[in-house]
């Protein structure tokens, strides 16, 4: 959880304050540009509701780039370094954060911005101001009438169709686990010993062979779902309703699927933090955020935020009422610190 790094008096004093700095200050810092860094599916609404009225606001001219899914890698170089491509990061995960979180900068916790998430949303380091969700997803002509759930990616004669799954052992082992049987309450428990490993890698063994695709790279596969070409393939949220809007016909099951958050972080050493700070503390106003959520079907933690949320667009989130009781969070912090083990495993696995 955040600690107190900050004074209260030193954040006001650069933090939300510098949103409302009379005309001479708002020069000085217009002479300083804050670069941010999105997934690329997320970079134009960051652009629009974000970035265009924080500069509206505070005169700083703000950049939005893309970034890799995973930033990992950028987050090392960069602060290794000493070259940064951005000042701050949205749509980081969690189990991201765990792999960087001693090469970020420390965020304040007395900013009421910050204070107000729910404390699985707060880190020293990380704000998670969103939730996504991993969901069984299929052409809706394909199997007229039926849901699909995890067990159907086994059965072929039942439910045929070219199948594809994320080259990640995340999804993949936890995904396999509900299909063994374990409840998603306690995945973490069955993890907890080498015969839980076994058991997901032993389903993992009767999936390979009815797995047509396995990708890493959401551009191998939105458009053949998009064209009706894959039958079957789990993904998030944010990309299946990307699909859907694009005319695609997808129907998702929530039944035990999965949850993981977004957030911001700081690189360390980033050259604009005090302004990546104020930026922040100003994209998670609920109303601002709210909106930039709805655009990309995330579902915001930020209290207050969902009720920006038009009604047509709430079902579409992992936060939903009719949603948000059938899936369960991953616990990123227990795949971080499993990661480097795991994914050897995983990626061995697929080579046999």
């Amino acid at each position: 959880m955040l600690h107190g790094r900050f004074s209260r008096r030193a954040f006001l004093a650069g933090g939300t304050a510098a949103l409302f700095t009379p005309a001479i200050a708002r020069r000085a810092y217009a002479a300083r540009e804050l670069t941010l860094g999105f997934n690329t599916s997320a970079v134009d609404a960051a652009r629009t509701l974000l970035a265009e009225p924080f500069t509206e606001a505070t005169g700083i001219p703000v950049t939005v780039v893309a970034r890799r899914d995973n930033p990992v890698t950028e987050v090392k170089v960069q602060t290794g370094s000493g070259s940064y491509q951005w000042d701050v990061s949205g749509a980081i995960s969690g189990d991201t954060y765990w792999q960087v979180r001693d090469l970020v900068e420390p965020l304040d916790p007395q900013d009421p911005a910050i204070a107000a998430l729910p404390g699985y949303a707060r880190e020293d380091g990380w704000v998670g101001y969103a939730t996504v969700g991993y969901t069984m997803a299929y052409q809706t002509e394909d199997f007229p009438g039926r849901e699909l759930n995890w067990e159907d990616l086994l059965d072929e004669a039942g439910s045929p169709g070219t199948r594809a799954l994320r080259k990640r052992v995340n999804e993949n082992v936890e995904i396999a686990l509900r299909m063994s049987g374990v409840d998603p309450k306690d995945i973490y428990g069955v993890l907890a010993t080498s015969e839980g490993w076994d058991r997901a890698f032993a389903k993992l063994d009767e999936l390979k062979p009815v797995t047509d695709i396995w990708w890493d790279s959401d551009a191998q596969v939105l458009p053949l779902l998009g064209s009706g070409d894959l039958s079957i393939c789990p993904n998030y949220n944010v990309d299946l309703y990307e699909v859907i809007d694009g005319g695609g016909k997808l129907s998702l099951n929530w039944d035990r699927g999965l949850m993981t958050s977004n957030g911001f972080l700081i690189p360390k050493g980033a050259p604009n933090a005090d302004l990546a700070r104020q930026f922040i503390s100003f994209a998670l106003a609920p109303e601002r955020i709210g909106t930039f959520c709805a655009r990309l079907s995330y579902g915001p933690t930020v209290p207050g935020a969902v009720d920006f949320v038009p009604a047509d667009i709430l079902p579409r989130l992992p936060t939903a009422p009719q949603n948000v009781d059938k899936i369960a969070a991953m616990d990123s912090r227990f795949w971080s610190e499993n990661a480097s083990q795991a994914t050897q495993r995983f990626n061995e696995w697929l080579l046999r």
